[in-house]
């Protein structure tokens, strides 16, 4: 049997206790759950498993100021659960401020109530005049999107007739800003999207259908825009010695990945500057 961490036996110690309803030591569980040098799943698994109020509470307060949407999302949805009203106001507060919004959007999206539909049609207003952060545009849009109030659907659609006409990407520009590189790195790594079927990333990677994206991130060409349209018009640039001089084999990611899914791949894509093979 070979070594195991004082991570692992942690790990095996809440899987262990919390199915038998066994004590699991909160205070330690609290200091596992905001240790950053623990992966974002464990910590959450830490988290989940506290089941001290007061314990759980100060953790739930510092998770919401964490860069990380899972975080974010986890705790403000628990705050919906414990106290509306107190969820509410945070909510509104963190859009007025416009600071790390995406976790706050992904679970007003998912509420019925007209109170919540208040913080989002705060958001589509700042929209509108310019002045929402552009990392959580995205996430806005969605949450819009995900709502069936006519309110929702009416800010959705002034949102869309603003755009330019010479902005030939429409949505997918806010795929551009407010990727996380982590589920980024899971997307490709699960084989979603089927990237890897086509793409070498180093060590990973079946076989070179498609250029090798080890070191994407160092390439001029591979700005925000240049990785998108790869993705939903695969025949936009076709990189030579891949398909002929105007077809790409490649198919279109917008059956096969969502926008969100899309803006943390290029997230991903941006970071990668190995050397390849």
């Amino acid at each position: 049997m070979g070594k195991e961490t004082h991570k692992d036996l942690d790990f095996h110690l809440v899987t262990l206790a919390s199915p038998y309803g066994l004590e699991v030591d909160n205070s330690r569980l609290a200091t596992l759950a905001l240790d950053v040098k623990n992966s974002v799943p464990d910590r959450l698994k830490y988290y989940l498993a506290i089941n001290d109020k007061v314990i759980r509470g100060k953790v739930r307060e510092k998770f919401l100021d964490e860069k990380e949407s899972a975080f974010v999302e986890t705790a403000l949805s628990e705050m919906f659960e414990l106290s509306p009203k107190e969820a509410l106001e945070y909510s509104l507060k963190r859009v007025e401020t416009g600071a790390n919004l995406r976790g706050v959007y992904a679970v007003l999206g998912t509420l019925k109530d007209p109170v919540s539909l208040k913080a989002i049609l705060l958001g589509a207003k700042k929209l509108s005049t310019k002045s929402h952060e552009d990392v959580s545009v995205l996430d806005l849009i969605t949450a819009l999107e995900n709502r069936t109030e006519k309110e929702a659907k009416q800010a959705l659609l002034n949102h869309k007739n603003s755009y330019p006409k010479e902005n030939t990407l429409g949505v997918y520009r806010h795929t551009l800003a407010g990727g996380e590189v982590r589920l980024g790195k899971d997307l490709v790594d699960s084989g979603k999207g089927q990237c890897i079927i086509c793409h070498n990333f180093g060590w990973r990677g079946i076989k070179k259908v498609g250029p090798h994206l080890s070191r994407i991130g160092k390439q001029k060409r591979a700005t925000g825009e240049y990785l998108i349209r790869s993705l939903i018009e695969p025949s936009a640039f076709v990189v030579q010695g891949y398909g002929d001089a105007k077809v790409s084999a490649m198919p279109n990611m917008k059956n096969l990945l969502t926008k969100s899914e899309m803006r943390d791949i290029i997230a991903y894509l941006k970071t990668l500057k190995m050397r390849g093979d």
